[in-house]
């Protein structure tokens, strides 16, 4: 039985709108039943994974009261992600005319006794849901004692406010004198990922309540990269 051009086209629209539905679901989806009435509340969920590395993924969901669009648009100032990560001493981002992928490099502060690092970021700007959502994903181009550094940040619409899903993963290289497996260590690299989560929450918050002129600017780069132009510098 042979099958029509047309109803082939259907089957192959079909797929099409299926995969999208599978690939924009909500990030609530990812949590069980307790995590999600959890985060209802307003409480924050956490999902932990074991991958290659002697750290485990760490996944956190929060719901947040401003919109995923004005959070999007605070967080794509990379410029001032020095404000919005408290271990974040200097960034200076690298733009590339009408792309929304941007070079990052950053100066860290690393966890107690090991000093200041180093490394770079390839972030990529996704907008999608027809962009009533946002995603940032990033993964490490060089650095001095990480070896692997990659995660994402969605924030999307909920309950008249935004789900902010925060994905981090690193691996470090081998240091002499230092193991990553000490439960000191673990623990520190779990902190500092929460630590992250709230910092971005509370620097959104600020400047969108409280720094009108940078927010308005922010907005207009965000609406820029919506419209083609791609991501540039805060002005």
């Amino acid at each position: 039985m042979r099958i029509s051009s047309v109803w082939r086209s259907f089957l192959v629209c079909s797929a099409l709108f299926l995969s999208a539905q599978h690939v924009f679901a909500s990030a609530l989806d990812e949590l069980g039943a307790a995590d999600q009435q959890n985060v209802e509340s307003g409480g924050r969920a956490e999902i932990s994974t074991m991958r290659s590395g002697p750290w485990p993924e760490l996944k956190v969901y929060q719901l947040v009261n401003f919109s995923p669009k004005d959070g999007a648009a605070v967080f794509a100032d990379y410029q001032k992600h020095n404000k919005l990560f408290n271990d974040i001493i200097s960034s200076d981002a690298h733009f590339q005319p009408g792309s929304n992928t941007v070079t990052v490099d950053y100066l860290m502060k690393v966890m107690k006794g090991l000093g200041k690092e180093h490394y770079t970021w390839q972030i990529n700007f996704v907008p999608y849901d027809n962009n009533q959502s946002f995603k940032f994903e990033w993964h490490q181009v060089v650095a001095e004692r990480t070896q692997v550094n990659e995660g994402s940040v969605r924030f999307e619409p909920h309950a008249g406010g935004t789900l902010i899903a925060y994905t981090a993963y690193s691996e470090p290289k081998k240091i002499f004198g230092f193991d990553p497996n000490w439960q000191w260590v673990k623990d520190g690299v779990r902190q500092s990922i929460l630590d992250s989560v709230t910092s971005v929450i509370q620097r959104a918050q600020s400047v969108i309540t409280g720094d009108h002129t940078l927010f308005n600017a922010e907005l207009f780069v965000l609406d820029g990269a919506l419209n083609g132009k791609g991501l540039t510098p805060v002005q």
